[in-house]
């Protein structure tokens, strides 16, 4: 009885043929990467996307910062000026005789209630 290990064959081991299928199609994605940049970069889809940004202090524009806090301040006490100003154009004769007249229904409405089950 022989109880020795197989012989090797290494074209089953390798799959040769899947390998090359894989080769081939991994190029003509390639090729077809290439092709799509070439023409993305002759009509201009790229643009630079880099932005130099210079870090700026918030303390260099103190004066200005300043200024618009005070025309801040100045604009909210011009407007807290104009609404303690207005006056309401429903005088108080007329709210108190709606208000009685909505009591009334009210009142006359209650009575007629439907009695509870």
């Amino acid at each position: 009885m022989n109880i020795s290990e197989p012989t090797a064959r290494p074209h089953c081991a390798q799959r040769l043929r899947q390998k090359k299928i894989k080769e081939y199609e991994l190029s003509i994605i390639e090729q077809e990467n290439e092709r799509l940049k070439s023409r993305m970069l002759k009509n201009g889809a790229f643009v630079q996307s880099r932005t130099e940004n210079v870090p700026t202090s918030l303390n260099t524009n103190e004066r200005q910062r300043q200024r618009e806090k005070t025309e801040h301040e100045l604009t909210l006490q011009r407007l807290q000026k104009m609404l303690s100003r207005t006056r309401s154009s429903y005088s108080r004769r007329d709210f108190q005789e709606d208000y009685a007249k909505k009591q009334d229904i009210q009142r006359r409405m209650s009575r007629f209630s439907e009695p509870k089950k």
